[in-house]
């Protein structure tokens, strides 16, 4: 074994055994997403700039929980991805302020939200029939309609440009 190979092992080992660290015991488990019902909710129009949410409701019969962004495709009428840019980002769409970063536990039947902000007016604009929606720690997507039936339609527009909040226990 090298000097090196015997010094890293032995920081590995020191650190293994302090005192001050411990695992985290899970109370719940992640949100999966056979576990949540998700829907375009809510919203506003104001200069050109919509904002809506993405609300996920707990189904399943215990708590779980969701932590960090989405993963988020916007799709045509026939399914297929459209272009796109989806931006996460840590500043509160429309306060100027830090947006909340925590951990939201979902009690059975219980709501969270992920704030989206895009703008409709400038140049060039796709048209999105349905969201491609996988919640934080999740590998299986959802695919949701943006409106009541199969023919609601969502224009976006600055190239398809959406930016996104973490996840949050309450709408805006």
């Amino acid at each position: 074994m090298t000097r090196v190979s015997a010094l890293l092992l032995a920081s590995m080992f020191m650190l293994a055994c302090s005192t001050g660290v411990s695992p985290k015991t899970a109370t719940s488990s992640s949100c999966d997403t056979a576990s949540l019902e998700m829907a375009l909710a809510g919203g506003g129009v104001a200069a050109g700039t919509v904002r809506a949410d993405i609300e996920l409701r707990n189904i399943s019969g215990g708590e779980c929980e969701l932590y960090g962004y989405l993963k988020l495709d916007l799709l045509d009428l026939e399914g297929r991805p459209v272009r796109a840019r989806i931006e996460q980002s840590r500043n509160d769409l429309f306060l100027l302020t830090p947006a909340p970063f925590a951990t939201v536990a979902l009690p059975a039947h219980g709501r969270a939200y992920a704030p989206l902000r895009w703008n409709d007016q400038a140049e060039p604009c796709v048209t999105v029939y349905k969201l491609r929606i996988t919640p934080p720690g999740s590998t299986e997507p959802a695919v949701i309609r943006v409106g009541p039936d199969a023919f609601a339609n969502v224009v976006i527009c600055s190239g398809g440009l959406v930016t996104m909040n973490p996840v949050r226990a309450t709408p805006y």
